[in-house]
Order: structure tokens, then C-alpha cells, then sequence
């Protein structure tokens, strides 16, 4: 595991999730009108109560740099146990 995997498996950790899926691509010229391509791609499983009760839903990060990441990752609920 790269140090940036695990620098973003920690941040993920501290707030209560774990990765189902993550994915880095190095960041490059993409097709004509399409922008850059590449960079992380993160799938956190998390679990959601509402009227209809609990249930199972994904949440995707993507980024295209690890301190990106660790934005996105510090906008999400705090999942930690207390």
C-alpha cells in the first residue's frame, strides 16, 4: 500500500469508514472538451437511517490529488464511535 492509500485509509479510519474501493490513476490529458483524467477514486459504504430504517448506500470521492481527497474525506459525517 502506497503512503498516500494509507494516509487516506487513516483520515477515512478517524471518521468512522473504511475504503470498499479505492483506485488512483495518474492525472493526464483526457479526449477534446473532456478535461484532465485520472486521479482517486474512492468508494466509502456507509449506512443511512431515515423514515424507511436503515440501509446501505455508497459515497464516491473523487479527486485528483491525496490532500483532495482528504478534503472531501473531512466532509463527511463523523461515522466514529464516541
Amino acid at each position: 500500500m502506497s503512503r498516500n492509500k494509507r494516509k487516506i485509509t487513516k483520515a477515512l479510519a478517524a471518521r468512522g469508514y473504511q475504503p470498499r474501493q479505492m483506485i488512483w490513476e495518474p492525472v493526464g490529458h483526457a479526449c477534446e472538451m473532456c478535461g484532465p483524467e485520472g486521479g482517486w477514486y474512492i468508494e466509502v459504504e456507509t449506512i443511512s437511517t431515515d423514515e424507511f430504517g436503515e440501509h446501505d448506500y455508497v459515497d464516491t470521492i473523487l479527486a485528483y490529488s491525496t490532500a483532495e481527497a482528504l478534503e472531501e474525506i473531512e466532509r463527511l459525517h463523523d461515522n466514529a464511535p464516541s
